[in-house]
């Protein structure tokens, strides 16, 4: 309300007027704060002098007399006679105190008498007053003052249906108020498992009389609130023998079956020590020439070996060329009959480095659709063209190099990555694969000898490298297998694999046309071994130029060769016939001769097609390539006359390389041992005979 106030000043400051707005707080929401405003005035009309006043400010509940309920004391600054206080800023408005019928405010100006007090009206937040915002009913009426009777018409189970609904009765009535009146009995119809849904929802099933049976309560979707939480859902029978709980079905029933376990997932059993998955590699050519114009394009291939089903599939292509607008790439994969387009005229440029199928597509046809989870073993073809060309000259523009790439879930190997401690015996099984960069580190056993595979080769991990009888190898061809690194020599031997009392010692060559020679006869002109079929002579008179004659068993011999009496022989002779050649002298090599060995007599023709190649012997160039008539003439052993195939080699004229001093038409002979106990070379060297010279002629077998 708005208050008006005058004073006489006894300093003659005049008279004084004040107007007042006030409210008394009634809930924390409202102000706690009223705000009181006035005028001073002077004696003479006018406002009082600029300055602060001291007010003491006082409320009653009458309006004269009587003590006041409220007061407090105010310093405000007036401005032309106009000041401002908030009303109990300094002793709080009590909501208590101002508990009044009527109420005057009473303004006293420093040291003057109280002025006339004012009557307090109605602020707008007091209004508010009229209406409680909430009431707290705690303690007002409790379950004893109520008389049962007065409850009785309404207590029955049927009739609260109509009267109480426990969303009416949220807040009001405690379970504690309620003892004695809601009996139990009473609720029986509410409490029924057929009403759990219900019940469900008001998030309790503590006071349930039948307590839900657990298919009942897997119903409901709600487990939270039950009295005696459950363990387990057991849902039906169990799975029974040899089957493992993999689900449950929409009708909440148990699904059962076999052990799942994915193909792949070796891994994350064995915490990470075992591995079924790889990534293999099978390089191709490298550096490999692109014809220049040439529409056919060239060719290379990699037979991949059995290794698996492939997860991902990839190949990697390195090409160089004056113009990559020209290029195509094609690759064929096992039985194919149209090619993968990888690469076509689709870039400009002189270099294309890509991993095709991997992080560049391919133009034409889906790998992954023709092998994902197949074998993809077998020989696979890259063809790069360029049909265009460039006139600059050069037949060749170019080059490329390739590889084929493979992820697998592998059933042919498994990858431990940590140590292998085994409590029994370790097999390790036959291998018929060739030695590759793709196996290296294999182990395998043959049957006869453990090896292991370098990368390259097979080679014995036994000892089995011919150093001592106990250590004897079976042939000099298997100990070229098995030890490639080892050179010419002498070795020893048990090519039928038994006791190491048998064994023998002899010379092996392992460089001369792929190598692995076991050599078993050395003889010149009448040395007087002819006819012989057990050995002859010691190892020393092998290596001895001239000196005594030297020759294996035929027994030994035919062990070599092996049961299947194909077997390659190789005549070469230590120093040459001065005569006719000046040391630039020859070997010859026959290949697939298949007949019954013997010294006993001539061997007899070969039953397979053979061939004969001539080398030269200081840098293992060929000299002539052929084939001849031989068997059943001469005296003993192999003996070869006649040209079927190929130039006439005449003795060095027609041959590559002429390594002779003197040529004849007519000398064109591979003869162990002539008629008249002689023995010949007879190629491109000229008639290298024995005999009247210092020379012998050696015979070794593959």
């Amino acid at each position: 309300m708005t208050t008006r106030f005058e004073r006489a000043q006894r300093w003659a400051l005049g008279l004084a007027t004040a107007t007042l707005f006030a409210a008394a707080p009634v809930q924390a929401a409202v102000p706690a704060t009223a705000t009181l405003e006035g005028v001073l005035t002077s004696a003479g009309g006018g406002p009082a002098a600029d300055g602060n006043y001291t007010l003491t400010l006082a409320v009653y509940a009458q309006q004269t007399g009587g003590t006041a309920v409220w007061t407090e004391t105010a310093a405000v600054a007036a401005k032309g006679g106009q000041f401002g206080w908030q009303l109990g800023s300094k002793t709080p408005l009590s909501a208590t105190a101002l508990n009044l019928s009527a109420a005057w405010l009473g303004v006293t100006i420093g040291s003057d008498p109280e002025l006339a007090r004012q009557p307090l009206g109605s602020a707008l937040y007091a209004q508010r007053a009229a209406v409680a915002d909430s009431v707290d009913c705690s303690g007002c009426i409790k379950a004893g003052a109520l008389d049962g009777a007065v409850l009785q018409p309404y207590a029955k189970a049927a009739d609260l249906g109509n009267y109480a609904k426990a969303s009416d009765l949220s807040g009001y009535a405690k379970a504690s108020d309620l003892g004695g009146f809601a009996k139990t009995s009473d609720l029986d119809a509410y409490a029924k498992v057929a009403s759990l849904a219900a019940v469900a929802a008001s998030g309790s099933f503590n006071d349930l009389k039948d307590k839900p049976a657990l298919a009942d309560v897997a119903k409901t979707g709600n487990y939270g609130d039950l009295l005696n939480k459950p363990v387990t859902a057991k849902i039906g029978s169990s799975c029974g023998s040899g089957l493992v709980l993999n689900g449950f079905k929409a009708d909440g029933s148990l699904d059962c079956g076999p052990l799942q376990v994915p193909a792949d997932a070796i891994d994350e059993i064995s915490n990470g020590l075992i591995w079924n998955q790889f990534i293999d590699s099978a390089p191709g050519g490298t550096g490999i020439k692109i014809p220049d114009g040439l529409g056919a394009g060239v060719s290379d291939s990699i037979a991949f070996p059995d290794i698996g089903l492939a997860q991902a599939i990839w190949v990697e292509v390195d090409v160089f060329n004056s113009d990559l607008s020209h290029i195509t790439v094609e690759l064929f994969g096992p039985g194919m009959s149209a090619p993968y387009i990888l690469y076509s005229k689709s870039k400009t440029g002189q270099k294309l480095k890509a991993a095709f199928n991997k992080d560049t597509a391919i133009v034409q046809g889906d790998m992954n659709k023709d092998w994902i989870g197949k074998n993809i073993k077998g020989t696979w073809s890259i063809t790069v063209k360029d049909p265009v060309d460039n006139q600059l000259g050069p037949t060749v523009d170019g080059d490329f190099s390739w590889s084929l790439h493979i992820q697998t879930l592998s059933n042919k190997k498994v990858q431990i990555k940590g140590n292998l401690l085994v409590d029994g015996s370790v097999k390790v099984g036959a291998d018929s694969a060739d030695c590759t960069a793709l196996n290296a580190g294999a182990i395998r056993w043959t049957g006869t000898v453990f090896q292991g595979c370098n990368g390259k080769v097979w080679t014995g991990l036994q000892g089995a490298d011919g150093s001592s009888p106990g250590s004897a190898a079976l042939t000099c061809k298997t100990l070229h297998k098995e030890f490639p690194n080892l050179g010419d020599g002498t070795y020893w031997l048990d090519p039928n694999g038994g006791s190491a009392g048998d064994a023998f010692q002899a010379p092996c060559n392992m460089t001369r046309d792929g190598g692995g020679w076991t050599m078993g006869v050395k003889m010149w002109y009448q040395n007087g071994m002819n006819g012989t079929t057990g050995a002859v002579g010691s190892i020393g008179d092998a290596l001895q130029l001239k000196g005594n004659p030297w020759k294996l068993s035929d027994t030994q011999i035919k062990e070599i060769i092996g049961t299947d009496n194909n077997f390659d022989v190789m005549f070469d002779q230590a120093n040459y016939n001065t005569s006719y050649s000046s040391g630039n002298y020859e070997y010859a090599v026959l290949y697939n001769y298949t007949a019954t060995w013997t010294w006993a007599k001539v061997v007899p023709a070969s039953s397979t097609t053979t061939s004969v190649k001539s080398y030269r012997i200081s840098d293992q160039a060929v000299a002539w390539t052929g084939n001849f008539q031989c068997g059943d003439v001469g005296g003993w052993g192999i003996n070869c006359y006649n040209i079927t195939a190929g130039s006439n080699p005449q003795g060095g004229a027609g041959c590559n390389i002429n390594m002779g001093t003197a040529s004849n038409g007519g000398w064109h002979h591979l003869y162990m041992a002539e008629s008249n106990t002689d023995t010949y070379i007879y190629l491109c060297n000229g008639p290298q005979h024995s005999s009247g010279h210092n020379i012998n002629h050696r015979y070794w077998f593959r």
